[in-house]
C-alpha cells in the first residue's frame, strides 16, 4: 500500500466513534507494519516521520477515516494499560492459587477413616469459639446481601485444621501480628481464606447500609474486646476496638455457656468505598481486575479478655472474589510461624 504523508489533516470525531471495528483492524495492522522505534523517526519518501503519524495515515488509506497521531498515541496507551492489567491479574491469580494450595501443610488420611465420621469444625481456642463473622449490605427493601461469611462448618472428624505459614502473608499484615504469634500459644491463631460475594451489594447511598455481625461462644464468663485492624498494601488504614459483655445462654452445673454478640457494627468508610468500587468493576465485566486489589486488602481480628488482657483469639482474613453464582464461604487454617 502506498502511503501519502502529505495530507494527514484532522477532523473532530466523537469518542465513541473513534475506534469502530474497521478502524481498529487497520490500527492493529499498522502496529505490525510499523514496529516501535522509540524516539527514532521512520524514513519514508526521503522524509522522516514518527510512527504514530504513519499509523494515522495508514488508517486513512485503509478506511477513509481520519485519525490524528494524538488519537493513535492515546489508543496505544490504552491498549498498553489493558495488557498490564491482564498480566497483573494473571500473576495475582497464580499467587493466590499458590497461597491456597502449595503453602498449606498436607495431612494424609485414608478414605475409610473419614467415612460417616462427621463433627462440627469451628475456629475455637481453649476459652473462646467463633460462631459467626458476617459482613453484609442492607437494601432499601430490608433484604441483605451477604458479602463475607465465616461460621461453623461440617467437616470429617479427623480433618484436623491444617497449618498455614506466617511467612507467606508477612507483607500483608502489620508487624504486630508476628509479635503476637511469637509471644502467645499457637492455638490462638487462625487464618481465614474468604471467598467474598461482590454481586448484588446495595448502591452506596449510605455507609449505614453496610454492617458486620460477630458472635462468640464460651464456657467462661468475662468481658471481651475485639480489635479490628484493616490494612491495604501492608499499611494500616483502620484500627478500632469494640467491647462486649457476656450473655448467659444457659446454665447447668459445670456446664454454662455464654454468648458474646457484636451486632450491626458499621463497616469502615474505607471498606465500604473499596467493596462498592470492586462491585462496580465486576459489573463492567472486569472480574480479572478484582482479585489483584482484594489480595492487598486484609483484615485482622484480635480478641482479648478486657480484665487480664489475655489474647483469646486472633484471626487473619485474606479475601478473594467468589466465582459467579457462588455463595461466600471461608477455608480455615491454623496460622503458624
Amino acid at each position: 500500500m502506498d502511503l501519502d504523508l502529505t495530507n494527514s489533516s484532522t477532523k473532530v470525531v466523537k469518542d465513541d466513534q473513534l475506534w469502530s471495528p474497521d478502524v481498529e483492524d487497520a490500527f492493529r495492522e499498522a502496529l505490525e507494519k510499523f514496529p516501535d522505534c522509540g524516539r527514532r523517526k521512520i524514513l519514508w519518501n526521503g522524509s522522516q516521520y514518527g510512527r504514530n503519524e504513519l499509523i494515522a495515515v495508514y488508517i486513512k488509506k485503509k478506511t477513509g477515516k481520519t485519525r490524528t497521531r494524538k488519537h493513535v498515541s492515546s489508543h496505544i496507551q490504552v491498549l498498553t494499560r489493558k495488557k498490564e492489567k491482564v498480566k497483573n491479574a494473571v500473576n495475582s491469580r497464580k499467587t493466590l492459587e499458590k497461597l491456597h494450595k502449595s503453602n498449606i501443610s498436607p495431612i494424609e488420611q485414608s478414605e475409610t477413616s473419614t467415612i460417616n465420621k462427621i463433627c462440627l469444625k469451628t475456629i475455637s481456642t481453649p476459652k473462646l469459639a467463633l460462631k459467626t463473622h458476617t459482613t453484609y449490605g442492607r437494601h432499601a427493601n430490608g433484604e441483605k446481601t451477604i458479602m463475607l461469611d465465616i461460621r461453623k462448618t461440617w467437616e470429617t472428624s479427623n480433618d484436623t485444621i491444617k497449618n498455614f505459614s506466617y511467612k507467606n502473608i508477612a507483607n500483608k499484615f502489620p508487624p504486630r501480628l508476628f509479635e503476637w504469634l511469637n509471644s502467645n500459644p499457637n492455638d490462638r491463631f487462625f487464618i481465614a481464606l474468604c471467598k467474598c460475594n461482590l454481586a448484588g451489594i446495595p448502591p452506596l447511598e449510605s455507609f449505614e447500609n453496610f454492617r458486620v455481625d460477630t458472635i462468640f461462644e464460651s464456657s467462661y464468663k468475662m468481658d471481651i474486646s475485639m480489635r479490628t485492624i484493616i490494612s491495604s498494601f501492608g499499611s494500616v488504614v483502620m484500627d478500632k476496638i469494640e467491647t462486649c459483655t457476656s450473655i448467659e445462654e444457659f446454665h447447668e452445673p459445670q456446664c454454662s455457656r455464654y454468648v458474646y454478640e457484636m451486632l450491626q457494627t458499621q463497616m469502615s468508610m474505607f471498606s465500604v468505598n473499596l467493596l462498592c468500587h470492586l462491585s462496580k468493576i465486576q459489573q463492567e465485566h472486569e472480574r480479572d481486575l478484582v482479585n489483584p486489589i482484594l489480595a492487598n486488602y486484609t483484615v485482622l481480628l484480635l480478641v482479648q479478655d478486657r480484665k487480664t488482657m489475655e489474647i483469646l483469639m486472633v484471626i487473619a482474613l485474606l479475601l478473594e472474589n467468589c466465582s459467579e453464582n457462588q455463595e461466600p464461604y471461608s477455608d480455615i487454617y491454623r496460622l503458624t510461624l
